[in-house]
């Protein structure tokens, strides 16, 4: 079909490095408040409540906010609220950075806490920048090719918590904590411009702001190779997600297995800080390489098998490894643990790419509405899943660190039902299962 003189611009390449970048910076900034909790917790005096809300308020609120944001994206093209997400997380991480330069240490006092956290949720933001990320990705790449694309931008964009968790501590310790902030406030700025100068929305977005009628630009950009066109407004790319029943299935699936990623992220410091009695470098630096990075990285193959053998396929299998290394945590023995810890790594990782593969399938032309849903109360589920975990602990001491993982039991237990249920609806034959 002629284009009647319309040019569009822009590859899948530069779509998928820019959503990744985007995700990057946006989770990373929401990951600076868990390691320097401690910090603030002695400087201000902070009680444990004060620490726990510190840490999860601006988690909780970002994620929730990717329901909206990710239909936004449907209607508008993610770019504008890509720059309006890593913008508002940017700015209030340099107010953060101005506040404790000047007021740290002796006057960062119990008054500024209700400053801190109501700066902190709105540096959670940037949370949202996933289900923006999504249909940005999902919309340059034909369905053929989900799996791999979401795979690249869920693990490397999804690496940054590993990262700060890891390398955070040892900033703080050799540079101090108003110098850390600053030297991620300057990254964070820098990112926000590449992003500015660098990402383009798909073609069909593209027309539609040089106000060419939306079944023409359809046309023009399927021309062009895009496969995938949004057909909702936002209201309707919140909404149309809550009457797919394939949709809740995935809300589920992403409810246990990355609810209980995040979950795991954020406990399993202090189980092996309590249970074994690791210091808390130790303890850090093996939740960080040996679950947080694994779990991410793990994302990038997986995509790719979940092109080849479909997602429900690979949802079904990662959710039998979920279930192996949940199991070892209760024998409760060392190697076994660590054993564990890698397992429940590349099972929870897997799912999720498997998740994420399928959301485009059954939601084609809303996908960042459904992004939106199936990820923001996924993460929402994280503190439900920490709360019970720490519960256990409260009712059976220090043998509840291992009976916690019964949790995990039957989170994994509910995933292999989910994708029993996805294979029975679609009917897919055995011989379709990998050998």
């Amino acid at each position: 079909m002629p284009n009647k003189g319309y040019s569009v611009s822009g590859t899948p390449k530069i779509g998928l490095a820019s959503a990744t970048l985007g995700q990057f910076i946006g989770l990373a900034t929401i990951s600076l408040f868990g390691p320097s909790a401690i910090v603030f917790q002695s400087t201000m005096k902070l009680s444990s409540v004060q620490v726990a809300l510190l840490v999860s308020i601006p988690v909780l609120f970002g994620s929730l906010l990717r329901i909206p944001f990710g239909a936004w994206a449907d209607s508008s093209g993610a770019r504008l609220p890509m720059l309006i997400v890593l913008g508002i997380s940017t700015v209030f991480l340099g107010i953060i950075s101005i506040m404790l330069l000047v007021y740290y240490s002796h006057k960062f006092t119990q008054q500024l806490y209700p400053a801190l956290l109501v700066f902190g949720s709105l540096v959670g933001v940037g949370a949202a920048a996933f289900s923006i990320g999504v249909p940005q990705v999902s919309y340059w790449y034909p369905l053929k090719r989900q799996g791999y694309a979401l795979g690249v931008y869920s693990g490397i964009g999804g690496l940054s918590p590993g990262i700060i968790t890891l390398m955070l501590p040892f900033l703080i310790t050799f540079s101090g904590i108003v110098y850390s902030y600053f030297i991620w406030f300057i990254i964070s700025f820098i990112a926000f411009c590449i992003y500015f100068i660098l990402a383009k929305d798909s073609f069909y977005f593209q027309l539609l702001k040089r106000k060419v009628e939306k079944s023409e630009a359809a046309d023009i950009a399927r021309s062009n190779g895009q496969e995938l066109i949004p057909s909702y407004n936002t209201f309707k790319s919140i909404t149309a997600p809550l009457k797919n029943k394939a949709n809740w299935g995935l809300v589920i699936t992403n409810l246990t297995a990355f609810g209980g990623y995040v979950s795991l992220t954020t406990w399993l410091p202090t189980y092996w800080a309590e249970n074994y009695r690791f210091n808390i470098i130790q303890a850090g630096i093996i939740t960080s390489i040996g679950f947080v990075i694994l779990g991410t990285l793990i994302r990038l193959p997986a995509g790719s098998l979940s092109d080849r053998y479909t997602g429900e396929v690979v949802m079904f299998y990662s959710s039998l490894i979920m279930l192996a290394g949940s199991l070892m945590f209760l024998i409760n023995i060392l190697p076994l643990d660590l054993t564990g810890e890698f397992v429940l790594a590349i099972g929870t990782g897997v799912n999720s790419a498997a998740t994420f593969k399928l959301v485009p399938k059954y939601s084609k032309n809303n996908v960042g509405g459904a992004a939106g849903l199936v990820s923001g109360l996924g993460v929402f589920s994280s503190l439900i899943i920490t709360i019970l975990l720490g519960d256990f602990v409260n009712i059976y001491g220090n043998s509840g660190y291992f009976l916690g993982f019964i949790i995990f039991i039957a989170l994994s237990l509910v995933n292999i039902i989910i994708s029993a249920e996805f294979f029975k609806k679609f009917h897919l034959p055995l011989q379709h299962l990998p050998k």
